[in-house]
C-alpha cells in the first residue's frame, strides 16, 4: 500500500498541475469556518452515547451516533449558511446578535442550531435537540 501511495505522490509532483480560476474561486469560496461549540453539547453527546450504550445496549450503535453528531458538527466548518433559517420557523429572532440556523444531523434523528458570524468565520453552536422535540415551543 505504501508503494502506491508513494508512486501516486511521486506522479503528482512530477505533474505541472496548473490551478484554473475556478478550482481558485472554489477554494476561497469555501474558506472554512471556526466551529465553537460548548462544553455543554459535548455533555449532550456524552448523555446521548451513554444512553444509548447503557440503557438500550447497543454500544456500536452509541459509537457510531456519537461520531455522526460530531461529524454533523464539523460539517459546519464549510458552508454553515446552508441550514434553515430557524428565526423563521420559530416565528421570532432567537438570539439578539445573529441570525439562528438549524440542520439536521446524525441520520435526520438531531437538530443543531447555530449562528455565524460572518465577519469573523466563526460559527456558534447553541442548541442540539432530538427532531421529535418540539424545539418552537424551546425558544418562545
Amino acid at each position: 500500500m505504501n508503494l502506491v501511495l508513494s508512486s501516486i505522490e511521486t506522479w503528482q509532483k512530477s505533474k505541472r498541475v496548473t490551478t484554473s480560476p475556478l478550482k481558485k474561486w472554489r477554494r476561497s469560496y469555501l474558506d472554512r469556518y471556526t466551529v465553537n461549540i460548548p462544553q455543554t453539547i459535548f455533555d449532550q453527546i456524552k448523555s446521548i452515547k451513554n444512553y444509548i450504550q447503557d440503557v438500550l445496549l447497543s454500544p456500536d450503535a452509541a459509537l457510531k451516533t456519537s461520531q455522526l453528531l460530531l461529524e454533523g458538527i464539523k460539517s459546519l466548518q464549510t458552508f454553515p449558511e446552508r441550514g434553515f433559517d430557524a428565526d423563521e420557523k420559530v416565528g421570532r429572532q432567537i438570539s439578539k446578535q445573529y441570525k439562528t440556523f438549524g440542520i439536521v444531523i446524525a441520520n435526520r434523528k438531531y437538530l443543531l442550531f447555530y449562528n455565524i458570524n460572518t465577519e469573523d468565520k466563526i460559527v456558534n453552536v447553541t442548541h442540539l435537540l432530538p427532531v421529535k422535540s418540539d424545539y418552537a415551543k424551546l425558544f418562545l
